[in-house]
């Protein structure tokens, strides 16, 4: 049951639906309608290839079967089938892009390739390096800005001060949450001398609240002084309570998360659900305020 409940975490569908998610409420509450249906297929595909090609290249370095991720395993294992798969997505949403986007959202999904090009270089041959930028950031700001392409590339001309605000407090919603996983892997990345925030401030990452009680008196200053709208506002301080629960419940028992990884089998599905629940911690604000509004 644990391996099957990991299977999102490792085929990467959790992050897209996570992108999916927060796409729509920022699409509903900028522009006033859901995303079109091209735009889910370039949006989810895009995060799917990103997410994809990483775990790919992750694999192909995988040497050591003790100290690697149960998803490095599984795309090292089933490379061909996973690098098919890939070309096929890689295809189709270069297709559904020239065919339906418009010329403003083509030039703005070039550029995210550029961006996202460049954090699989940083990813892959800077990860043993103490960068500027910690990698959870840089994936935090690359995620946030991917989900709110639709509003920075439309014609509609959302308000350009408060998507920025906004944008800029998912970039933080989302580097938190890559802070909580990392921190499941902390040893993995000890022992493969890989660079991570996590690694960075161990006696912060053991009580990762000062950072979500930061984020969410950052989006409640927002909210309050207008700058953020409530639908975003809700989400976003919902998300920070989800992972705020995550954190003590999920995290507490071994803050270094060493033995959750360190061994075969059930061990390593249980991290692989851990990382699926911290993602599914950013899906239930955006769906609850979706359904109710």
């Amino acid at each position: 049951m644990n391996r099957l409940t990991a299977v999102p975490n490792l085929l990467s569908l959790d992050a897209v639906t996570v992108g999916l998610v927060w796409m729509s409420i920022f699409s509903i509450q900028f522009l006033n309608r859901w995303p079109h249906g091209y735009e889910y297929i370039s949006i989810g595909g895009a995060i799917w290839i990103i997410y994809t090609a990483d775990r790919i290249l992750d694999g192909l370095a995988v040497t050591d079967d003790v100290t690697a991720t149960e998803r490095h395993r599984f795309h090292r294992q089933h490379r061909r089938r996973m690098t098919l798969l890939w070309c096929v997505a890689v295809t189709t949403v270069a297709w559904v892009a020239a065919t339906a986007a418009t010329e403003r959202q083509l030039r703005g999904g070039i550029l995210m390739i550029a961006f996202a090009i460049c954090y699989l270089v940083s990813a892959q041959w800077l990860n043993r390096a103490r960068t500027l930028i910690p990698k959870e950031f840089r994936a935090g700001i690359l995620f946030a800005f991917g989900v709110t392409l639709t509003c920075w590339t439309s014609t509609e001309s959302p308000p350009q001060g408060s998507l920025a605000i906004c944008t800029f407090l998912a970039a933080g919603l989302f580097t938190i949450n890559c802070l909580l996983v990392s921190t499941l892997e902390i040893k993995i990345d000890s022992v493969q001398g890989s660079d991570s925030l996590a690694r960075r401030i161990p006696l912060r990452t053991a009580s990762q609240t000062f950072w979500i009680v930061a984020h969410a008196i950052t989006t409640t200053g927002a909210l309050v002084t207008g700058h953020a709208p409530t639908a975003i506002a809700f989400s976003i301080l919902l998300s920070d309570a989800c992972l705020f629960a995550y954190a003590h419940k999920v995290l507490r028992p071994d803050p270094t998360c060493g033995r959750f990884v360190q061994h075969a089998g059930v061990v390593r599905s249980h991290a692989a659900l851990k990382a699926s629940l911290a993602d599914a911690s950013l899906i239930v604000a955006p769906l609850l305020w979706i359904t109710v509004s």
